[in-house]
């Protein structure tokens, strides 16, 4: 999972909080630069990072617009062009 920087940001001015909070809450120096960077992280350490901010998890986690097992249908259309295929023979049914 992946913490929202712009929402976290959010969240810590609302309460008044620095990231030095999470640090004294138990957040690692290491999971922070992680956060930070963009980088995934425990869906238990982002459940802990929206507890200590009395928020629940989905103010503050990437809400991805596709699940990451599917393709977007621009890169579905390039595959099938590239293999010099119509997309519908692409599909599993």
């Amino acid at each position: 999972m992946r913490i929202n920087n712009r929402m976290l940001d959010m969240v810590l001015a609302k309460k008044c909080f620095s990231l030095s909070y999470l640090r004294k809450g138990g957040v690692s120096p290491q999971t922070i630069a992680k956060v930070r960077k963009g980088k995934d992280i425990t869906p238990l350490t982002v459940g802990k990072i929206a507890a200590m901010l009395g928020v629940d998890v989905t103010e503050i986690v990437e809400q991805e617009a596709y699940p990451r097992n599917c393709i977007r249908p621009s890169t579905f259309g390039r595959i099938a062009k590239a293999l010099n295929v119509d997309p519908v023979d692409l599909i599993e049914t």
